[in-house]
């Protein structure tokens, strides 16, 4: 894998709870609030993990943690924003990106298998 990949992965990640974290907060039920900064949060935290496992293994797991947490924040999203308790506009452009980050995520792992 090229040595780069994790640390772009990371930093697209902490820019991601950058340049949304506001978005989260403005959610109006503090359920789904709270689980969306939450995954939002955990996102770079388990990239860097994964970027500083010894073991393939480990880091495939972390990589795993990463994917799930971008899984939820889409779920979690997308709920917030059918129910209204969203801006349309800010939560699309972070469904965008979050679906962005996944994608990088998957060709991570995928490159990590294969070392």
């Amino acid at each position: 894998m090229h040595q780069l990949e994790p640390i772009r992965a990371w930093s697209r990640a902490c820019n991601l709870v950058i340049d949304h974290y506001g978005t989260a907060k403005s959610c109006e039920d503090p359920i789904l609030r709270n689980a969306i900064i939450a995954a939002l949060l955990s996102l770079p935290v388990k990239l860097a993990e994964s970027a500083n496992c010894r073991r393939g293994e480990e880091a495939q797991a972390a990589l795993s943690a990463a994917r799930a947490c971008c899984a939820q924040i889409k779920t979690h999203l997308y709920i917030a924003r059918e129910l209204c308790l969203i801006e349309s506009f800010a939560s699309d452009k972070f469904l965008v990106e979050s679906m962005d980050l996944s994608q990088i995520i998957e060709n991570q792992s995928h490159y990590q298998a294969l070392e």
